[in-house]
């Protein structure tokens, strides 16, 4: 139990037996304001570090509302399994799921979160995203912690989520795609975008079709295609952005 001024009260719960050749934790709990977490099994670990069950499952449930120093709302639970490798290393899976998440000015209404985390290498096998509007976003990737670099992700985006933030742009349904990988500080990327019956009034509607590659902020090749009926117009350039400046942009 631990509570003052500065730091949110915890309370906390260990019950372990054992003798002297293993240790096995039959209760584990863990209550915070916004975080709760319960051993779901018994857990047993030899001295010579084998393991008396094949893992350790706890069950998790945040409170994002009571999360401090964010603005984040929502209910958030769901199951991690602990293990050690056979190099005595500790590994975890998690199957994580979320409903009603305000963030940003963004509402998801569904959230499902699945990986594994085994030093340094940080897996998520999914993360699939149901907004306000139906929007849905899908994620899947692999990174490599120690050397501070993606290794590998994939993202697929479909929906109107963004159509509010378009002021005097509509259209009727947008599909993207796209992957990177590298250092988080020298991310290369490269992805598509479909735009169906874009509308910019008072003009008539049109297609757009765009697809690009980039470093960052820094976007090209950039092709981009706008068909209205017969009518096409095709566009090839680049992008250079920078936080401090203007973005420059070159079309041919």
């Amino acid at each position: 139990h631990s509570e003052n001024a500065l730091l949110p009260k915890v309370e906390a719960t260990l019950h372990i037996t054992g003798d002297p050749d293993s240790a096995t934790v039959k209760q584990f709990e863990v209550h915070t304001p916004w975080l709760v977490t319960k051993l779901t099994n018994d857990f047993g670990v030899r001295k010579s570090g084998n393991l008396l069950t094949n893992a350790a499952a706890l069950k998790v449930a945040f409170d994002l509302s009571k999360l401090p120093g964010t603005a984040l709302t929502g209910k958030v639970d769901g199951m991690v399994w602990i293990e050690l490798t056979d190099g005595r290393r500790a590994m975890a899976r998690f199957e994580i799921s979320g409903t009603n998440i305000f963030a940003g000015g963004f509402q998801a209404k569904q959230i499902e979160v699945e990986g594994d985390f085994d030093w340094p290498t940080l897996k998520l096998q999914k993360l699939n995203a149901t907004f306000g509007d139906d929007s849905t976003l899908a994620l899947s990737g692999a990174s490599d912690l120690s050397a501070r670099r993606i290794t590998e992700a994939r993202w697929n985006f479909s929906g109107n989520l963004f159509k509010p933030y378009l002021g005097g742009v509509d259209f009727k349904t947008m599909e993207a795609s796209g992957q990177f990988q590298g250092k988080f500080t020298n991310l290369v990327h490269s992805g598509k975008i479909a735009v169906a019956k874009m509308q910019i009034e008072p003009g008539n509607a049109f297609d757009v079709r765009a697809d690009w590659q980039g470093t960052n902020l820094h976007l090209g090749p950039i092709k981009v295609e706008s068909r209205a009926g017969d009518s096409v117009l095709s566009l090839a350039g680049k992008i250079s952005a920078d936080a401090l400046r203007p973005p420059a942009i070159r079309m041919e």
